[in-house]
């Protein structure tokens, strides 16, 4: 059976997990804040700038995505009480 959210055993793997996602969308914008750098530069010809920034939303709002859905579906678990996005992910409780 096919699961969009990965399952973990513990708070630690969960916070590893969720911890990967933040750093590909961060990376994603960095990509897309150099593209426009070297643009501007002169150095990348406004193409290939394009299609990097292009790329780099794609991956981050990816990222995000899988983020939200995974703070979604992990969020009702009490076992994994001790991840700071979960707490945070939490309102209320």
């Amino acid at each position: 059976m096919v699961q969009m959210v990965p399952s973990v055993r513990t708070a630690a793997e969960a916070h590893r997990h969720l911890q990967s996602l933040a750093a590909w969308r961060w990376g994603a914008i960095a990509s897309a804040v150099m593209s426009l750098g070297l643009a501007a530069a002169g150095l990348l010809v406004p193409a290939a700038a394009v299609t990097g920034v292009v790329a780099a939303v794609i991956l981050g709002a990816g990222a995000e995505l899988a983020r939200t859905v995974v703070l979604d579906e992990w969020a009702v678990r009490e076992d994994l009480g001790d991840v700071p996005e979960l707490a945070r992910a939490r309102p209320g409780w």
